[in-house]
């Protein structure tokens, strides 16, 4: 999910050089996210990713929005900047932006579909995750946003499913487990969501403090 655990997909740009790009993409993949990475993942980089040498990275997606007929591409990758620095008002301003001008892009309905979620615009959140769905049925990030917007609007059910089917996918996701863990917190289940939650520290020690950040917290059943 941006979160920020899951990795966010970098595209090529025009009039950017190719080992530019390939610096770009493998600082996005070690960049993982809650969601969106989920909390893409939840939600994901910190200011130092920015503030480090991609300056320069976003002075050449900036160059490349000016030009007159920019790519949906450069639109994307800009709010993947602002995602990964939690400006997530931002990130969804671009967004929208990138999918204006493709919208079958995948990715950037995902994306939008996280940053939706974490800043509560859950419905939104939920038909740009379905749309995501739509293009790429097995999009486990898309699975698990919408586990966590579901998990905002306490209805625990449909968040087990769409976790479930995420966790298929990926077994091992610390978000997908959390998640679930929390969702099955809300249903009573306190000794399934205890295992759920053991199990996605082992893997990401983080992980609870990550959900907090984007509003999710685990509390039982009695609390809703």
């Amino acid at each position: 999910m941006i979160f920020p655990f899951l990795s966010l997909r970098v595209e090529q740009l025009p009039q950017v050089p190719r080992d530019t790009v390939r610096r770009r993409q493998a600082t996005a993949r070690g960049r993982r996210q809650i969601g969106p990475p989920l909390l893409g993942g939840v939600g994901a980089g910190t200011r130092s990713w920015a503030k480090r040498d991609d300056d320069r990275v976003i002075q050449e997606v900036n160059q490349t929005i000016k030009s007159s007929a920019a790519p949906a591409g450069a639109y994307y990758n800009r709010a993947n900047i602002f995602y990964g620095t939690r400006d997530y008002d931002q990130a969804i301003k671009y967004y929208n932006q990138a999918i204006k001008l493709q919208l079958d892009n995948a990715e950037a309905l995902n994306q939008r579909c996280g940053a939706r979620a974490i800043v509560g615009e859950l419905k939104a959140a939920l038909e740009d995750c379905n749309a995501a769905l739509d293009l790429k049925p097995n999009n486990a990030s898309a699975l698990d946003y919408r586990g966590m917007a579901y998990l905002k609007l306490g209805q625990p059910d449909q968040a087990l499913v769409d976790y479930d089917e995420a966790l298929k996918l990926r077994p091992n996701s610390p978000a997908a487990l959390y998640g679930r863990g929390v969702a099955k917190l809300m249903k009573g289940d306190i000794a399934a969501s205890n295992a759920d939650f053991e199990v996605a520290k082992e893997i990401k020690p983080s992980i609870a403090e990550e959900f907090t950040k984007v509003g999710v917290q685990a509390k039982p059943k009695s609390f809703f």
